[in-house]
């Protein structure tokens, strides 16, 4: 539905009602969303390496086929919290501004790392993921900042540069993990370090926090808000869990429009963020877990330090998307480019297992270098192919910027985390669940973890085409949705 001029000059003449205003680009605010950007990522993925590891260590579990369960456990709980705090933060930044939901969030992220690191019971590390999520989850504001400072002419070029610090995070983290976690036995230096040795993931954690308060305190000092004044509802309310729940019966906005049917693109993007989320932390829990698994029962026997370097090479793959992406945004458009991106997860998984009959190859076969350097490059291919399927991720904020005012898009953008982090509560339990009875029953000869996960690959592809199909038909619902979308200043 078009509005006309009239109807457009009547809106702007009433002052009770707020309109998009075009955003100025700032590159030093641009900059600084970038490094905040990468915490998350970093967050995340410093555990990978050494999560399985850690688990042993805890003497929880009588047998490596049983750790898939307790570290699936870990890193769903981080989940967990996310998902009941993503819209929390969402409205939050919507009715207070970005800039101080986005330092509170970087704060609470710090310090429930520090606390990860020298957890040394089964509980306790489940308590401190749980507060690493909680305020983690707030990672849907950093987008909506983006979309304040940007508008039509460059979105094409900053989104997608913005979407690389995320794998950016990815190779930072994982080299973290892999490198400084266990340091009395890795380093000479801090072989008698009984500091170290009492807590031997401390020291990951550590460097982890730190970089956290760095980029902190860049933020406070050089962030500005990015939302127009007139989009916060008071510049004095104080932060509770009462504003946010009278937000969401006085002003639905974002949330009524998606349980309405108002806007497609929204449900469809929720639709797709579900399936997308859930092989995106499925691949990294089966894949971790196949790394780990002993050559001879059907994995790679690769330690914490060759896991982090897969997933290095994996973020290392996904920067080199903000190259090339904006030529392809502007020519085929970002709603085209997603379902291409999702079309990408079916082969992914159905390739991993071959990666261990090269690997026998480079133990028991004629030419074991040529089979290490194959397998190597296969590894690579795979973990683009995964990359490439992860762009679709990255990039579903970009395409939500078009269809959501404003002053609800950090709501929208919430809603669509909220459903991205529902996948991710059991798509770690489930996916490593698969993995563990697969490996146990000989199940298609220990691999139906992988056709059913390529299965479900095929959905996403499928969802992602209902993305594309929104756009094709020119169904942008940003003014069919209008009469929910426009909010009134509180008095």
């Amino acid at each position: 539905m078009e509005y006309s001029e009239d109807a457009v000059s009547l809106l702007a003449q009433d002052p009770g009602i707020t309109t998009k205003r075009q955003p100025q680009f700032a590159l030093g605010q641009f900059a600084i969303l970038c490094c905040l950007r990468m915490l998350d990522p970093i967050t995340f993925h410093q555990i990978i390496p050494y999560i399985n590891q850690l688990v042993m260590d805890l003497g929880i579990v009588d047998s490596p086929a049983q750790v898939g369960f307790y570290s699936g456990m870990i890193e769903s709980i981080f989940a967990v919290t996310g998902l009941f705090a993503v819209l929390f933060w969402g409205i939050l930044a919507d009715d207070i501004g970005r800039r101080p939901v986005i330092l509170i969030g970087c704060a609470g992220l710090a310090v429930g790392t520090m606390l990860f690191g020298f957890a040394t019971t089964y509980p306790t590390i489940l308590i401190c993921r749980a507060l690493v999520g909680f305020f983690a989850g707030n990672g849907s504001v950093l987008p909506t900042a983006v979309g304040d400072i940007t508008d039509a002419s460059n979105k094409d070029t900053y989104f997608p540069i913005f979407a690389c610090f995320w794998p950016l995070g990815m190779i930072i983290g994982p080299i973290i993990g892999g490198q400084l976690s266990k340091p009395a036995a890795r380093f000479l230096v801090l072989k008698d370090s009984l500091f170290f040795r009492q807590f031997p993931y401390a020291l990951p954690s550590i460097v982890v926090a730190g970089l956290i308060f760095v980029i902190w305190g860049l933020a406070f000092f050089f962030l500005s808000e990015t939302a127009n004044s007139y989009h916060l509802r008071s510049e004095k309310r104080t932060i509770s869990v009462t504003l946010v729940a009278r937000r969401l019966l006085d002003k639905p906005g974002a949330i009524v429009v998606l349980l309405s049917g108002q806007n497609p693109m929204l449900q469809a993007l929720c639709y797709s963020g579900v399936i997308t989320g859930f092989l995106s932390v499925a691949f990294d829990v089966v894949f971790t877990l196949f790394c780990y698994t002993p050559l001879e029962s059907g994995g790679l026997s690769f330690p914490p330090e060759k896991i982090a370097f897969c997933f290095a090479v994996a973020g290392a793959v996904s920067t080199l998307q903000a190259f090339i992406m904006p030529h392809f945004l502007r020519r085929y458009g970002p709603e085209r480019i997603y379902w291409m991106c999702t079309c990408s997860w079916p082969l992914a998984f159905i390739a991993i297992p071959f990666l261990n009959l090269i690997a026998l190859g480079a133990v028991i076969g004629p030419s074991p270098v040529w089979m290490e350097i194959f397998l190597w490059i296969c590894i690579a291919v795979i973990l683009t192919i995964v990359r490439i399927g992860g762009a679709a991720f990255l990039y579903n904020t970009r395409i939500l910027s078009d269809y959501l005012p404003s002053e609800n898009l950090a709501t929208g953008i919430g809603l669509l985390q909220v459903c991205v982090q529902f996948s991710r509560i059991f798509g770690p339990m489930v996916a490593s669940g698969l993995f563990v009875a697969s490996k146990e029953y000989d199940l298609v000869g220990g691999h139906l973890w992988a056709l059913l996960l390529a299965i479900c690959g095929v959905g996403a592809a499928f969802t992602g085409r209902q993305v594309d199909l929104r756009a094709s038909r020119k169904d942008r619902s940003y003014g069919r949705s209008r009469d929910f979308l426009m909010t009134r200043r509180d008095s």
